[in-house]
């Protein structure tokens, strides 16, 4: 997950180019920007949530980074990050993202 400056076309091919893997699939709702994405090499499939929130025939659906989205807000209110300036915003992501890749392990903040 990363900060965007905005969600054109070419802001997001860049970022795709970057952090996917060609062969990935990909699923989101019907934003134009994302139309491109086979280029890239990835499968897409969208979802048009006029019709319906899972594809009846290939079963894609945005409920999971919906709901990652979801609890990654509600942290990020929890920790004022809306608050402040927006130069700090990208710390408190990634100590989010930290912090939810490694609590799990039960090594982690044992140093603190």
């Amino acid at each position: 997950m990363v900060e965007v400056e905005d969600r054109t076309a070419a802001t997001l091919l860049l970022i795709f180019a970057k952090y996917v893997e060609p062969g990935s699939i990909f699923m989101s709702g019907n934003w134009p920007s994302y139309r491109r994405v086979h280029f890239l090499g990835m499968q897409h499939f969208t979802v048009v949530h006029k019709r319906n929130y899972v594809d009846p025939l290939i079963g894609a659906h945005t409920h999971t980074i919906e709901s990652l989205l979801s609890r990654v807000k509600g942290k990020m209110h929890k920790l004022g990050a809306f608050n402040t300036s927006g130069d700090l915003f990208p710390a408190y992501l990634s100590q989010y993202m930290g912090r939810k890749k490694f609590s799990r392990d039960k090594h982690f903040g044992s140093y603190y």
